[in-house]
């Protein structure tokens, strides 16, 4: 498997445990009913989710999704590294536009 499919298994558990603290267990029976709807919002909260490698307390690298998770594994023991995984909070379409008309004026 790739980090990718990880990712797409954590958001399906972070799905259901919103809906949970929500108590809008109804509404996540009825969207289970849907499969590809349910796919389709764990699949955007996955893209929302990253993978970092931490040492010594900052973060060194940024891993990308596509990689395999046996490249991961320390070859002498085949044990995996720990994975510090983040979720980033996607910018609002009316963000991003203004963010960017006002970004040419920034670099001046």
């Amino acid at each position: 498997g790739t980090l990718y499919d990880v990712l797409l298994a954590l958001a399906k558990i972070l799905y259901s445990d919103e809906q949970a603290e929500s108590g809008d267990l109804t509404s996540a029976t009825e969207e289970e009913k849907d499969n590809e709807k349910l796919q389709a919002i764990c699949a955007e909260k996955a893209k929302n989710l990253a993978v970092v490698d931490m040492r010594d307390g900052y973060i060194f690298k940024i891993a990308p999704n596509l990689w395999r998770l046996p490249d991961l594994q320390n070859k002498d023991t085949g044990e995996l590294p720990l994975l510090h995984v983040y979720e980033l909070l996607p910018l609002s379409v009316a963000e991003s536009k203004s963010n960017g008309s006002d970004s040419g004026d920034d670099m001046k």
